[in-house]
């Protein structure tokens, strides 16, 4: 299993758009993503949709979140978001507080 580090910070917003065809292991071999931190902030939803747009072969998609009205906004939205692979199952964990 690979594993990549991508920021979803505000300040990077967008980055990772203008490079899908530089991750085409996304369209046919990504079958499970963690993201942890999120932090509902547009970017990190937009960095999510971005992957089901993407992701054929994805099978789960686990997002680590802390418990706040916001986060909580944010994820809602992210449930309805569509998703390219019909198997794809999204999960919501609450991390523990510090």
């Amino acid at each position: 299993m690979t594993t990549y580090g991508v920021s979803t910070a505000d300040q990077f917003q967008g980055s990772w758009q203008s490079r899908a065809e530089d991750i085409a292991c996304l369209s046919y071999h990504v079958k499970f993503i963690q993201i942890y931190h999120f932090d509902g902030s547009e970017a990190a939803v937009e960095f999510i949709k971005f992957i089901l747009k993407n992701a054929k072969v994805l099978g789960k998609m686990e997002i680590m979140h802390k418990s706040c009205e916001r986060i909580l906004k944010s994820l809602k939205r992210v449930k309805t978001l569509p998703k390219t692979s019909w198997r794809a199952v999204l999960s919501f964990i609450t991390e523990l507080q510090d």
